[in-house]
């Protein structure tokens, strides 16, 4: 009998501004911007990789490139903890104890595949609801800080562009208007 698995496609973005015209693009995606922030995640330690809210536990266990080198495949691994029930035989509906503790959960692997091209994100279904579109939204908003210098860095980079066509502009319609 074959199994079926569900997968849930989403799309990342990488909105940036266009320092040219002012204007910000949020349609896009970048693979040169989320590849390297999620490999910077990934090389974090393990203790410091984890997320850990409201009973729940998350990481990224697995990032890498694939064999075609088109895609980044990996998976997440989440638990909900904090609940200990008894465990029951399924023919004898005998009851006992469960030895796990309030600080263990049970291991869920949820993997993924992201299409550098678009920027899609091929995820298989969680049963279970751990590890979700919106998990895994906060999941990486968590590491926002550590890509601070390098958000900071191009900051820098284009802010004198911006204020040099900002001023030109000005320029431009204050000679346009007065000719």
């Amino acid at each position: 009998m074959d199994k079926w698995v569900k997968v849930l496609v989403y799309r990342f973005v990488t909105p940036k501004l266009d320092p040219k015209n002012g204007t910000y693009i949020e349609e896009r995606f970048d693979k040169e911007h989320l590849i390297p922030f999620l490999k910077k995640v990934r090389a974090l330690h393990l203790t410091d990789r984890i997320y850990d809210s409201n009973g729940k536990v998350m990481t990224l266990e697995s990032f890498s490139v694939s064999a075609d080198a088109d895609f980044y495949e990996g998976y997440f691994t989440a638990a909900r903890y904090g609940e200990i029930n008894n465990l029951v035989n399924r023919r004898t509906f005998k009851k006992r104890k469960s030895d796990k503790t309030l600080d263990e959960g049970d291991e869920n692997n949820v993997h993924f595949v992201i299409e550098l091209a678009t920027g899609r994100l091929f995820l298989q279904s969680d049963g279970k609801r751990l590890v979700t579109k919106k998990s895994i939204d906060v999941y990486l908003s968590h590491f926002i800080s550590y890509f601070e210098s390098d958000i900071a860095r191009i900051n820098k980079e284009i802010y004198p562009l911006m204020m040099t066509n900002l001023i030109f502009s000005k320029f431009k319609r204050l000679v346009t208007s007065r000719s």
